[in-house]
């Protein structure tokens, strides 16, 4: 169940193009790392998960081995950490925002619902609003936005 919770995980990084297939076994050796994992064999289990439960499994498990103290606080710290496997670099992440500014609120709404944001954050109980904002670079203020509530 585990070794089918990192696979999808990492298929999920690639499908909300967090990662490119190039960086797929270093984010999968990253996991494992977090996981305290030093083995590991490709899962014959294919059952889907969805990311919270994909993120349940692997922190569950790390509660079970020790890695994890079991409270709320170092589950969620915990949960944060895996994700972080799979979260651009700085600089990454600059060059994304540099080649969408000063396009539109549209473009920015486009990115969010490519990366699929919202489902990050859906078992927060918050609720979840996403905001597309195209900056105006001469004024140096906002151009226009949208939002959405989900």
């Amino acid at each position: 169940m585990v070794t089918n919770a990192i696979d999808q995980l990492v298929k999920y990084g690639m499908e909300k193009h967090l990662i490119q297939p190039a960086d797929e076994i270093f984010v999968r050796n990253q996991l494992l790392l977090t996981m305290g994992l030093d083995e590991y064999t490709p899962s014959e289990d294919a059952t889907p998960l969805a990311l919270h439960e994909m993120l349940e499994v692997l922190t569950q498990n790390a509660v079970e081995r020790g890695i994890c103290q079991d409270n709320g606080t170092a589950r969620e710290l915990f949960d944060t950490k895996l994700m972080g496997c799979l979260t651009p670099w700085p600089s990454v992440v600059r060059h994304t925002f540099e080649e969408l500014y000063n396009k539109s609120a549209e473009a920015a709404m486009a990115q969010i619902d490519l990366k699929d944001y919202p489902s990050r954050f859906a078992l927060s109980g918050l609720p979840i609003v996403k905001v597309g904002i195209n900056f105006d670079g001469e004024r140096h203020t906002l151009k226009d936005w949208l939002i959405e509530r989900m």
